[in-house]
């Protein structure tokens, strides 16, 4: 079986990203517990602030895809998109949720239960 370099890539950088996870979780909460002069962002503001920054980096992507000549569809209809509308919903509120308790939490605590 070969492994096509840019999927190494992407699946290493994932992983990265997972594994810094609970330490920015908690680094963003503390001064939210007088650990720190900064003002903390609240739950929703931060992950806002997330859902913004992946949107950014799939409009990098898609229009990497578009320079490239490659096909780069960004719609399909109403009837497909509002099939992920509740689920979409859930997703936010549960990472709203595990953003709140994730600041609760020391780092390798929350790794330890996440996994």
């Amino acid at each position: 079986m070969a492994f096509n370099a840019q999927v190494v890539g992407v699946f290493c950088v994932s992983v990265v990203i997972m594994a810094l996870k609970p330490l920015l979780l908690h680094l963003s909460g503390d001064a939210q517990h007088g650990r720190s002069s900064e003002v903390a962002l609240p739950p929703a503001y931060f992950q806002l602030a997330v859902e913004s920054l992946k949107a950014i980096v799939c409009i990098a992507a898609l229009l990497m895809r578009y320079c490239a000549g490659l096909p780069a569809p960004v719609w399909v209809d109403v009837r497909h998109t509002a099939t992920f509308a509740v689920p979409a919903a859930v997703y936010l509120l549960m990472n709203v949720l595990t953003v709140s308790a994730a600041r609760m939490l020391q780092p390798p605590t929350l790794q330890l239960l996440a996994s």
